[in-house]
């Protein structure tokens, strides 16, 4: 009988801890509701600093906007994403969503924008690498050309690739 208590017990505070969640999700909107009738949305901006138009961070943290939205957007519930980013608070994970949705127009421009940033930083990183980048690259072909003259091109497998070669035979220390 305690043994289904406890169940019950747990299967509630599990109930409850929804049940917060899904309460501060309801103010969040609310409050965002509210301030569209009253003619913008003034509370759900208080959510966010605008250090310039391809810089929105979450109020209070070193989070970008693009972070949470990238995650939502790619399938994570708010839960995850906040369990994800200790940082930010469910209610903050929340904010962002809605501000998604109610600008997404402008907003689908800013992520486009840091997409952009990103990969043309990328592309940057790889014409010109920083010096530590290069000799690390030197260390790799140097190991590859290691296990190749020791074990021979057989030694590498359809399955396997080149870094699980290189790790295997550096976690042996080059002896096997």
């Amino acid at each position: 009988m305690w043994e289904q208590n406890l169940a019950e017990y747990k299967q509630l505070g599990s109930l409850v801890g929804r049940f917060r969640c899904s309460v501060r999700a309801w103010r969040v909107v609310s409050e965002v509701r509210r301030g569209a009738e009253l003619g913008g949305n003034m509370e759900l901006k208080s959510y966010f600093e605008f250090l310039n138009p391809d810089d929105i961070r979450i109020k209070g943290t070193r989070v970008g906007i693009e972070t949470v939205l990238d995650d939502y957007l790619n399938g994570f519930s708010p839960e995850e994403i906040a369990a994800r980013y200790r940082t930010l608070t469910l209610e903050q994970v929340y904010a962002t969503i809605t501000y998604y949705l109610h600008n997404q127009e402008e907003v689908d421009a800013y992520l486009a924008r840091w997409r952009a940033h990103g990969e043309a930083a990328w592309q940057e990183q790889q014409r010109n690498p920083p010096e530590f980048v290069k000799e690390l690259r030197e260390r790799i072909q140097h190991k590859r050309e290691a296990v190749l003259a020791e074990k021979g091109p057989a030694y590498l497998t359809v399955n396997q690739t080149w870094d699980t070669a290189i790790e295997a035979w550096c976690e042996h220390g080059g002896d096997h």
